[in-house]
């Protein structure tokens, strides 16, 4: 997850509805160039079938409101992964979601390690949290959480501020293989409470050390596990590990703008179909500071037409994201990674029972070209 101003690289000039600010942001954010190039292409205008976003933060102000944007998208569900706002934030949210938003919304809840900090996800502050919290307040605030939200409430968000910013009482950085963490992952197991992990650089062996240490949990490694330009990698833990799936939102770039040609990254679509998650990864925040109704769509346009098309380095004229290309999947797959595999994996079935396989809708949108 990353925020706008963090990621601001003031380097041209913005298309259409988006500002400077927000148009190179997200050129950079998912991949892109920032070219200005146009596209006249149309087969992508909606998604095959409706679509369920695996990964995106959507605060508890907007659930009403961005209900609109995803309709207009035929975006039926979306899922939350993480707020960093504090334990009461997170129960409040996922409560509403429970009695208001329940067929349209589900949450993960990211612990703030008895941080009180209100920016806590723009600081580069170190952290200091106690045995106290990781033995016995962490597992009880999981607790807490799931209990609030039913069905709603999926379970832990690990973000990447464990094993960087994160330090134990005695100064050391917690790292995702400290034996701390075992009461919080039992308590997950035994609630049966999905894990989603967001790690970077060195973690990644430590994140694969864990998840081997817990074969009953199930886990969503976020952002192509952080490795969208190691797909030999991605394919052996995906090949090792059948608790894990890997969620798509490309927080730093899809395979294809990491040196990886168009049919070996089809392929990979083809051969772990069962195993992929669409996810954007937007965030609220995001919409409200530089984009309006028709920026918002025409991204997810984007994600449209990379999956459903193989259109090469193509952008679209709403949106400045830069260049991508598309991978060409069948509608059959295009039906899993949209809907199925996320339905089945969340046990989507307790909130929207009886759709599965996007409720019968197949009206599938013709593809201009698709790879293989």
């Amino acid at each position: 997850m990353k925020y706008l101003n963090r990621r601001r690289l003031i380097t041209g000039t913005a298309l259409g509805l988006a500002s400077l600010a927000g148009a190179t942001f997200l050129a950079r954010r998912y991949g892109g160039s920032g070219s200005n190039s146009l596209s006249t292409s149309s087969d992508y205008d909606q998604p095959v079938v409706p679509v369920i976003d695996a990964h995106c933060h959507i605060s508890q102000a907007m659930h009403s409101e961005f209900r609109s944007t995803m309709d207009r998208n035929q975006v039926r569900f979306s899922i939350s992964h993480g707020y960093w706002k504090g334990i009461d934030y997170d129960v409040a949210t996922v409560s509403e979601i429970r009695t208001q938003y329940s067929d349209r919304y589900a949450a993960f809840y990211a612990p703030m390690w008895g941080s009180t900090d209100p920016h806590y996800l723009k600081s580069k502050e170190p952290v200091t949290v106690t045995d106290q919290f990781l033995l016995a307040t962490l597992p009880e605030e999981l607790q807490r959480f799931m209990k609030a939200g039913g069905a709603s409430a999926l379970g832990l968000k690990l973000w990447r501020d464990i094993g960087a910013r994160v330090h134990d009482e005695h100064g050391q950085i917690l790292q995702l293989t400290d034996p701390r963490f075992a009461p919080v992952l039992k308590t997950a197991e035994a609630l049966g409470a999905i894990v989603s992990i967001h790690s970077c650089g060195t973690c990644q062996t430590l994140r694969d050390s864990l998840v081997a240490r817990y074969p009953g949990i199930q886990f969503v490694y976020c952002h192509w596990g952080s490795s969208a330009g190691k797909l030999a990698e991605l394919r052996k833990l995906l090949n090792r590990f059948p608790n894990v799936v890997l969620d798509t939102s490309p927080a730093s770039g899809w395979p294809t703008s990491k040196g990886y040609r168009q049919q070996e990254v089809h392929d990979f679509y083809v051969e772990f179909q069962d195993r992929l998650l669409l996810g954007t990864d937007f965030v609220e925040t995001e919409r409200t500071e530089c984009c309006d109704d028709l920026w918002w769509s025409c991204l997810y346009k984007s994600f449209w037409r990379y999956h459903q098309t193989s259109d090469l380095d193509f952008q679209l004229d709403d949106c400045n994201l830069g260049r991508w290309t598309g991978v060409g999947l069948s509608s059959d797959i295009l039906k899993k990674i949209y809907w199925s595999n996320a339905y089945r994996f969340f046990r989507l079935d307790r909130v929207m029972p009886n759709l599965d396989l996007a409720s019968g809708n197949d009206a599938t949108v013709e593809r201009r070209s698709s790879v293989g």
